[in-house]
């Protein structure tokens, strides 16, 4: 999202690809670091870099011991020829969205990339996905908070915190995924079934 509303480049990699060791958390399970640049070749760098095993976060664990990490490498004219792209039309309702959509489309196919649109009329994220969020958030954040130089050291302490300065901190956003989280905290038993679904539709 940062990176559509500035119009630049970002990379979301799989989750384990980059250490979320001393980032502020959203959730656990479905969030990760990833760079933002100017153009892809930049941010296909910076990937390089901050890529890798991090003995603090135990999803790098999951990184293969032979895992190529030259994301540039292949980065030149004939790289995409004969590869099988999927392009998936969330700007159907955006028209400035929709002519980027369809330039990017025409772009890969002059590049040689075999171009399959796809049709996903679900909703993001589905409410499995959202509870998840919504419930990991506060553990993580609170896990961050105890480690961090604040006097503030819990969800419901951020909550009064803004509250108590709405006038500076939300003046473009509420804190609604705050109170949310801070409301679910005790429903473990559907975040476990939540966890279960939202695992079984990515497969």
């Amino acid at each position: 999202m940062p990176s559509i509303i500035n119009g630049v480049v970002g990379i979301k990699p799989t989750v384990g690809l980059v250490s979320r060791s001393g980032i502020i958390p959203i959730s656990d399970t479905q969030d990760t670091a990833g760079p933002i640049a100017n153009n892809v070749y930049n941010a296909a760098k910076v990937l390089e870099v901050i890529s890798g095993y991090d003995p603090n976060d135990p999803a790098t664990n999951d990184i293969p011991e032979d895992f190529d990490f030259g994301f540039t490498r292949d980065l030149d004219s004939t790289a995409l020829t004969g590869v099988r792209v999927a392009l998936l039309d969330v700007a159907k309702n955006n028209e400035k969205g929709k002519i980027l959509y369809e330039k990017a489309k025409e772009i890969l196919k002059k590049c040689g990339a075999q171009v399959i649109e796809v049709e996903d009329n679900r909703k993001y994220p589905g409410a499995s996905e959202r509870m998840v969020l919504l419930y990991e958030f506060k553990i993580g954040i609170e896990k961050y908070l105890s480690t961090a130089n604040t006097s503030l050291k819990t969800l419901e302490d951020l909550i009064n915190f803004n509250d108590e300065n709405a006038d500076q901190v939300l003046k473009f956003f509420d804190q609604s995924r705050f109170i949310d989280s801070y409301e679910i905290a005790d429903r473990s038993d559907d975040y476990k079934n939540a966890l279960k679904e939202s695992s079984h539709q990515k497969k």
